[in-house]
């Protein structure tokens, strides 16, 4: 009780201070009122007699002063003005740059807006103050706005493919012909950054109406110097597809051609410039460049390992010809394959100069299970290493349900279909009950029948297969795939830009 006679007391206090001395002191008193009041805060508007209105955070509104107003009754018009930005009334619209909702009341205050689209996960508000009637606050999400145009270069003309156009957080990337497209917007002004490698990046400013909307857009070359020089061998011999990288804010990339000779166009910048090929050790230089360079590399040969060994079947202890191995170096991105024969395998891998070097080898042949080994070489060694492959389905008894292996989903190029693959489990396996995304889309009865194409299918849509395998009196569990099918501008076609496995 003595708690509030005294704030009471205060409360008093503080208006016949305001009446004193003014304005400059009710700006004072109020600043002191929200600095310690503001917990469990509210909003309350102050509408002084010469007109100042400010809005302010206070603990409940019993304790604002008599010249304050909660501003949660709407029906308040004071607190609505351009220098109480929380207080204001407009279209309330929450998104998540895709998705939109309106506030239950469609017009409300800017801060009640914000309170409640961030009660929503990964949603924001979009506030426009300029609506203040329920009917466009709608139309505004009822007709939502597309965005299409092109990127192209400035002084030739021609599109820039693979271009980043963002707009308000949303981004896509231009296709082979320079194009890119946004759908369900909201119809208002936005802030569309375009950039691309080797251009300058712009920035504008672009209202958005409801329906179609077409913006082109137009980027201006970057300066660009040449790098360029020959890569060979100690003997001098020229290295025919050794990798030249150069990296400072951005990486490029080229290879030499059967001269050993490169050439790239650069951004004047500091690089570091790495010249690689299989089998040689690598060479880096760090090099400012300004002007057309020339950089030569000679590059020297790595020492080697060698290892070899047999695939054997693990069921019948048989030598297994034709089985596919792949070496894997870790430190480097070196990758050699070769085959096994009836004699076994044997390979000489490039590794460092001292120390060990880490491979990683799988073993894949049809209708065995695919094996991994991981092997540690040192300079001029030799090992022997013999690998194991298990047939599919050497392991099942009455009690095993092993389910399908190796299931895949992979593109069909040009063609709106995904087709399935998998190997038998088990001679067991009575047949195979496939879904898409927990559907039953197919049952093949042939245990022997091994893929299966799906036509029904959409463009640019992400489905998850999963297949099992139907025993006697069982069935095993799923095996699953995903796959997003691509583009449908690549129906029929196979130009580079299709051959993109995405975008089948």
């Amino acid at each position: 009780m003595q708690n509030i006679t005294q704030t009471l007391y205060k409360t008093n206090k503080i208006k016949d201070l305001m009446r004193k001395r003014g304005v400059f002191f009710i700006v004072a008193i109020l600043f002191f009122l929200a600095v310690s009041l503001r917990t469990n805060a509210q909003y309350c508007c102050f509408d002084p007699t010469d007109l100042s209105t400010f809005c302010l955070l206070f603990p409940d509104t019993t304790y604002c002063p008599t010249d304050f107003i909660n501003v949660t009754n709407l029906n308040i018009t004071d607190c609505d003005s351009p220098r109480v930005p929380e207080c204001q009334l407009g279209c309330c619209i929450c998104t998540n740059g895709t998705t939109h909702f309106l506030h239950p009341d469609k017009i409300t205050r800017r801060f009640l807006c914000n309170q409640y689209c961030s009660a929503f996960t990964g949603f924001y508000a979009i506030f426009n103050e300029s609506i203040r009637d329920a009917i466009t606050c709608q139309q505004q999400i009822t007709k939502p706005a597309n965005l299409s145009g092109s990127v192209t270069d400035a002084k030739t003309g021609t599109p820039i493919p693979l271009a980043s156009i963002s707009i308000n957080g949303l981004s896509t990337n231009t296709n082979a012909s320079g194009k890119y497209h946004f759908e369900n917007l909201l119809a208002r002004t936005y802030s569309i950054v375009a950039s691309a490698q080797n251009y300058v990046t712009k920035t504008f400013i672009q209202t958005l109406s409801p329906g179609e909307n077409t913006f082109n857009i137009q980027l201006t070359p970057l300066k660009t110097v040449t790098l360029s020089g020959f890569v060979k061998d100690e003997k001098g011999n020229p290295i025919q597809q050794a990798e030249i990288t150069a990296t400072a804010m951005s990486q490029y990339t080229t290879k030499t051609d059967t001269q050993g000779y490169y050439s790239i166009q650069l951004i004047p910048d500091t690089y570091s410039i790495e010249a690689f090929y299989s089998g040689f050790e690598s060479q880096t230089q760090t090099v400012t460049i300004t002007n057309n360079t020339q950089i030569n590399f000679t590059l020297k040969k790595e020492p080697t390992a060698n290892i070899s060994g047999y695939v054997i079947d693990s069921i019948t202890s048989q030598y297994i010809p034709l089985a596919e191995l792949t070496f894997i170096r870790l430190d480097k991105p070196v990758i050699i394959k070769t085959h096994a024969t009836a004699t076994g395998f044997s390979v000489e891998l490039p590794v460092k100069k001292t120390g060990r070097t880490e491979y990683k080898i799988k073993v894949e042949k049809p209708a065995y299970q695919p094996a991994q080994e991981t092997v540690f070489l040192l300079p001029n060694e030799a090992i022997t290493k013999d690998i194991l492959l298990t047939p599919f389905g050497a392991n099942c008894s009455y009690l095993t349900f092993a389910k399908p292996q190796q299931f895949t989903a992979n593109h069909i190029q040009g063609v709106k279909a995904v087709l399935l693959t998998w190997q038998k489990p088990c001679e067991t396996v009575l047949g195979y009950r496939i879904f898409r995304d927990l559907f039953k889309i197919a049952e093949i009865p042939d245990p022997n029948q091994l893929q299966f194409t799906d036509a029904d299918v959409d463009w640019n849509t992400e489905y998850t297969y999963s297949i099992i395998a139907i025993y006697p009196n069982n069935e095993s569990d799923p095996a699953t795939a995903t796959i997003k099918t691509g583009s449908a501008e690549c129906q029929g076609k196979t130009t580079e830009f299709c051959r993109g496995k995405s975008r089948y």
